[in-house]
C-alpha cells in the first residue's frame, strides 16, 4: 500500500472596508490543497518537491455540479496538478438539487459536506459529516438544504 496524504482547507476572508467604512468585496471561498507523500504515478520524478495551490469553488455558473480542483489525470485540464491517480472535486448544491459523480466500483471515495445537508445514495449526512464509499458505480448526491460538498476519489 502506498501512503498518500492531503490537506484540504477553505479559505475564506471577512470583507475589508476603507477608512469611510465602505465595505470592499471579498475573494470568493477557495479550496487551498497542499500533497506530500509517495505517488502512484508512474510518470513521475523521485524526490519532487511538494506543490500548493488555490482553485475557486464551484459557484455561480458552475453550481449544481461535480467540478474537478484537482487532478492527477491527464485529461483534467483546468485543474490543480496533483502526482497520484486521484481527483478531487467540489459541488455547490441548492435545497432539492442533486448531482451524480460517475465514481465506478473499483474505486473509493471519501465526501464531506462542508456545509448543509444531503443525501447520499440514500444515506442522509449534516455538514462536516465524512463518507467513505467504496463499491458504487454513481455517487448521487441530493441537497436536502443549500449545500457544499467535497469528494475526493482515490484508487
Amino acid at each position: 500500500m502506498v501512503a498518500r496524504n492531503f490537506c484540504i482547507g477553505m479559505l475564506t476572508a471577512k470583507p475589508a472596508t476603507t477608512p469611510n467604512s465602505s465595505p470592499i468585496s471579498s475573494p470568493p471561498p477557495q479550496i487551498a490543497m497542499r500533497s506530500w507523500g509517495r505517488t502512484t504515478r508512474q510518470n513521475t520524478r523521485r524526490g519532487d518537491a511538494p506543490s500548493w495551490g488555490t482553485k475557486p469553488f464551484p459557484k455561480g455558473e458552475r453550481s449544481g455540479q461535480f467540478v474537478v480542483l484537482a487532478s492527477g489525470f491527464d485529461g483534467d485540464k483546468d485543474a490543480l496538478p496533483i502526482r497520484t491517480d486521484a481527483r478531487i472535486v467540489a459541488a455547490t448544491l441548492k435545497a432539492g438539487d442533486s448531482a451524480d459523480y460517475p465514481l465506478g466500483v473499483a474505486r473509493r471515495a471519501y465526501l464531506v459536506p462542508a456545509k448543509g445537508e444531503l443525501e447520499v445514495n440514500g444515506v442522509r449526512l449534516n455538514a462536516r459529516d465524512g463518507a467513505a464509499i467504496a463499491q458504487e458505480d454513481v455517487v448521487t448526491v441530493k441537497a436536502l438544504s443549500d449545500a457544499e460538498i467535497v469528494l475526493v476519489d482515490a484508487a
